[in-house]
């Protein structure tokens, strides 16, 4: 393989990488947290609307804490 093929495969394997870690793998964890806090048993149990949105805010926001996404 040529050293100018090399260097190519490397720069679009590292940009594949930041994009999974960036784009991809924050997507995922925000969409993942979102169902916990819409199944939550608090939160099905729940039949207060305000009260709800309030819970599936609040398990949210500690789950994607939890992930490391947001402070």
């Amino acid at each position: 393989m040529k050293k100018h093929n090399l260097i190519i495969l490397i720069i679009v394997i590292i940009l594949g990488l930041a994009f999974c870690w960036y784009s991809y793998r924050p997507s995922k964890i925000r969409e993942q947290c979102m169902a916990e806090a819409e199944l939550n048993i608090q939160v099905v149990n729940t039949f207060n609307e305000s009260e709800r949105q309030q819970l599936i805010s609040t398990h949210y926001k500690n789950c994607v804490n939890r992930f490391g996404l947001e402070k």
